[in-house]
């Protein structure tokens, strides 16, 4: 929900036009994240359709491909990637492997305990800078 909150600010605020919504479905979530997170946007007031969701990834390069392609359709050539704050800068270190011109709004407060999920992106971004591909 914090992600979905600052999107939501963002394109009130003139900063996006058109939204993108990201993920699959996962052990504890039947329905696609991409999918739930569209129909909260809606359920706020954003018009359908500017809302665009990719719903079969599994993890941030998949997201990320997922949404470059919804890009391409559109011609789009940047976006502003939101993810917690934490995760933001292998986010978008993988949107510009990927060719995508990206900035960045990161959530800072999160209902989820930070600390192994802060620790798994500094190993995360360790890795990808010594050569391995996660």
């Amino acid at each position: 929900m914090e992600r979905i909150t600052l999107a939501e600010t963002l394109y009130q605020q003139g900063y996006a036009p058109a939204l993108i919504t990201t993920g699959g479905i996962g052990r504890f979530n039947p329905t696609p994240e991409g999918s739930a997170a569209r129909q909260v946007l809606i359920s706020h007031g954003i018009p359908a359709n500017v809302i665009y969701e990719e719903v079969t990834s599994s993890n941030t390069r998949e997201n990320l491909v997922g949404a470059l392609n919804i890009m391409r359709k559109h011609d789009w050539k940047s976006a502003i990637i939101v993810t917690h704050d934490f995760h933001l800068l292998r986010a978008m270190t993988e949107a510009r492997r990927l060719g995508i011109e990206v900035s960045g709004a990161g959530v800072h407060e999160t209902a989820m305990f930070r600390p192994p999920l802060v620790l798994r992106e500094v190993i995360a971004n360790l890795v990808k800078a010594i050569g391995y591909n996660l």
